[in-house]
């Protein structure tokens, strides 16, 4: 006889999917979320890594409840055969396109990710990673420079900067993700 969980008692999940170029800073975007760490030592993800995470989520005062994140890094080559794996019917999918800052023309590569996500009942957050690597006399109009794109790029989706090495607006993103995945409205 097989035992049936509650599903009261299964948390609800959530895919988080990072899609970039390689070296764009995705597996270290999600090593310091997981595990609050960093490393300056490039590992390469040939096809595809899956990180998971449970957090809790209060919606109201005294109701938390569990949702299991599972966090992919997908290399940009083989971004297109992993998203369309993601059906329509995945009403928990986020994805974050990643830019790396340090490359000043890494916006126009990261074009190629509207496609993938034209057809997709998902959210989408605009992530520009390794703001820590930019020469600070430069910071600013780099800044400036992405934001600018994304409002261009994806008008009506949010965009974040972080640094996966100082920790900058890593948590923002991540919550953002949560936030949209989930369908709660932000505070």
């Amino acid at each position: 006889m097989a035992m049936r969980v509650d599903d009261d008692l299964r948390p609800q999940t959530l895919k988080i999917v990072l899609v970039g170029d390689a070296k764009s800073g995705k597996d270290q975007l999600i090593n310091r979320y997981i595990k609050n760490e960093f490393s300056d030592v490039y590992v390469d993800t040939t096809i595809a890594a899956v990180f998971q995470k449970t957090i809790a989520i209060c919606r109201q005062p005294n109701d938390s409840s569990n949702v299991l994140l599972f966090c992919w890094s997908i290399a940009g080559a083989s971004s297109s055969s992993y998203i369309s794996t993601f059906t329509r019917a995945d009403r928990s999918l986020v994805i974050m396109i990643i830019c790396d800052l340090t490359q000043p023309d890494d916006e126009l590569r990261i074009q190629q990710y509207r496609g993938l996500i034209a057809d997709k009942d998902a959210g989408v957050i605009l992530v520009g990673t390794k703001m820590d690597a930019v020469p600070t006399v430069h910071r600013t109009e780099r800044e400036q420079k992405f934001r600018a794109f994304a409002a261009h790029f994806l008008p009506l989706h949010p965009c974040v900067i972080t640094s996966a090495k100082t920790g900058e607006g890593v948590e923002v993103a991540f919550k953002r993700a949560v936030q949209m995945g989930l369908k709660i409205e932000e505070p």
